[in-house]
């Protein structure tokens, strides 16, 4: 008969439900509840939140390059919390810390430790890191981060020397002393540090959102990439500090992905960056319908301008929208533009009301409509169609629109339809070019129109080996396009509004410089640059701007947007009568008429 009362069976009992864990691949109650973080357990996260960035892209150590910083972060928001004091958080750090990164130095910022002759050791081999943007999960391979190996006696400018150390206040009284370059033998990285474990989390752990370390550590890492990697961070923010202490005192307490993905937005939404984004993790097709209808921001009013068949019956073009679910439209917007990261204010707008448009199928949506001054509606629609079912009004992707006169719309052909309409363009006396979105085809409109080689915009790849983007460099690139016959002579314009954004920025951008189109229409929204991927702790995705882009004459791109030589905006008596004023101030454009009124 079993004694239950036996040690060997409460032993027992303490190990089935890890074995059943184990088993099943799920964590046992090892997750950290929310809870809130404040006080010195904040101020100790953000100096370990600063460290953890200097060593973990900037210190060449062979023990650095192998950790799992995964596991580190998490491991170290669990464990820097608790310290009391400053000389207290030292200890922390440094058992955290040293084993990955043996020559870095730790100390109360009040009592810093004497100088030290950082000379040059036997070997004449250092490593340094050397970041081309910085490597992430599944972007451009235009981005890498290396240690390189420098055996000159000179250094470059552009590299750390050997003796060169990066000095840091991490705040919560503490501050570090970073060495950029190593030296090396024939074993490794010098020095080395033995058999010092790392710090590890607990035995059968799988970090999740439901963890509150976990969450920290996400705020951790994706403020860490931007901070030293973001090639405009110094022209969208002088403050970047308190974004970070916001969003680690928000994913303490936050209980679930959704909460967490809107705390990682807010951060992300901080470098105003029109390619930052935020990849939950449940994110699927069910959360990829829309509301039957576009709406546009028209003169300071939230204006519906196309509607499905399917709700035709109870909204019109050129209805106002004034309250969604009884709020009123301003609040909605302004508080979904606080997680829409955007280089202008009108991409923002457009981004945030793109969104209000998308949710789970079939959810209701109230809305309630002005169509006239005693014409109020309170409607309510579902979203149950796909975001592309709904189409705004435009000409047939090629057609004729007069004698001589073409409309292409770069956002709707594609390069097969594109080479057979060429015949038809090359006798044309006027070609309208669409590019209000994204185009689904090569530039070759640009090399048609072109008589020369016409060079693109600049490319810069952030050149990145000392921390906090101080004398960040650049790798410059441009690339070419020849002419190609038969050559289009015809008088061109081209239609552009916010929905034109990267390549479209890159296209108008050729076209501007080079004066090969009239642009009639709106700014566009001020966001060009390869989009590089970072997968966070918790396998959330963030998103930002791997590189930065200037107009061929060294002008921005970012936060400026390409401007129209013909600055035309939609009015909602324009709408309401089914024009398209942009496309009309084109046309007359293109045909040397009056604009219309």
């Amino acid at each position: 008969m079993m004694n239950w009362a036996s040690p060997a069976f409460r032993i027992f009992g303490l190990i089935l439900p890890l074995v059943t864990a184990c088993a099943c691949r799920q964590p046992v109650a090892l997750n950290i509840p929310p809870r809130p973080l404040e006080g010195r357990g904040l101020e100790n996260i953000v100096a370990f939140a600063r460290l953890y960035g200097y060593v973990r892209y900037f210190h060449p150590s062979d023990e650095a390059a192998r950790a799992d910083w995964a596991s580190f972060v998490i491991a170290g928001a669990r464990k820097v919390e608790t310290a009391t004091c400053d000389s207290e958080l030292v200890l922390l750090l440094d058992t955290l810390f040293l084993p990955l990164a043996p020559s870095l130095k730790i100390y109360q910022t009040s009592k810093p430790p004497p100088q030290e002759d950082y000379r040059a050791c036997d070997t004449t081999k250092f490593l340094a890191w050397v970041h081309h943007g910085v490597k992430g999960d599944g972007g451009s391979p235009v981005y890498s981060s290396q240690r390189i190996a420098d055996t000159s006696t000179a250094w470059s400018d552009k590299f750390p020397g050997p003796a060169e150390r990066y000095h840091a206040d991490l705040g919560a009284g503490v501050s570090c002393d970073v060495p950029l370059a190593l030296c090396t033998d024939t074993n490794g990285t010098l020095p080395r540090s033995g058999s010092i474990p790392p710090v590890a989390l607990p035995p059968l752990f799988l970090p999740t959102v439901e963890d509150r370390s976990t969450r920290l550590a996400d705020v951790i890492v994706a403020w860490n990439v931007l901070q030293h990697f973001h090639p405009y961070l110094k022209l969208t923010t002088a403050e970047w500090e308190g974004p970070l202490r916001r969003a680690l005192t928000s994913a303490a307490t936050d209980s679930s992905e959704q909460m967490l993905v809107f705390t990682l937005r807010v951060l992300v939404a901080g470098v105003r960056d029109g390619h930052g984004s935020i990849l939950p993790l449940t994110a699927g097709v069910q959360d990829a319908y829309a509301l039957p209808l576009l709406w546009e921001w028209v003169e300071d009013q939230l204006v519906i301008t196309a509607v499905h068949p399917s709700a035709s019956d109870r909204l019109q073009r050129g209805d106002v929208v004034t309250a969604i679910n009884r709020s009123p439209v301003e609040d909605i917007i302004m508080q979904r533009e606080q997680e829409v990261s955007a280089a202008t204010s009108w991409h923002r707008r457009w981004i945030a009301l793109s969104d209000l448009r998308l949710g789970k199928r079939e959810s209701v949506c109230s809305l309630t409509v002005h169509r006239s001054p005693a014409d109020t509606l309170q409607v309510a629609v579902r979203r149950a169609v796909r975001p592309y079912d709904v189409v705004e009004q435009r000409p047939e992707p090629l057609s004729e629109l007069s004698a001589g006169v073409y409309y292409i719309d770069l956002t709707r052909v594609s390069e097969r339809e594109f080479l057979e309409y060429i015949p038809r363009l090359t006798s044309a006396r006027g070609i309208v070019l669409d590019l209000r979105g994204y185009p689904h085809l090569p530039p070759l409109m640009l090399q048609h129109l072109a008589t020369g080689v016409v060079p693109s915009p600049r490319f810069a790849i952030p050149i990145v080996v000392r921390p906090d983007r101080s004398a960040m460099q650049h790798e410059n690139s441009q690339w070419t396009l020849k002419p190609l016959e038969p050559h289009i002579g015809a008088r061109v314009v081209c239609l552009i509004d916010t929905r034109a954004v990267s390549q479209s920025e890159t296209w108008l951008s050729i076209m501007a410089q080079e004066r090969l189109a009239v642009l009639v229409g709106e700014p566009t929204a001020g966001t060009n640059g390869d989009i590089n991927v970072i997968r966070l702790p918790s396998k959330i995705r963030m998103l930002w701007t791997g590189l930065a882009v200037t107009n061929n004459d060294g002008s921005p791109v970012y936060g400026v947007g390409i401007v129209p030589d013909r600055l035309i905006h939609r009015t909602v008596t324009g709408i309401r009568a089914g024009r398209d004023e942009i496309l009309e101030a084109g046309l007359a454009e293109v045909s040397g008429q009056p604009r219309p009124d």
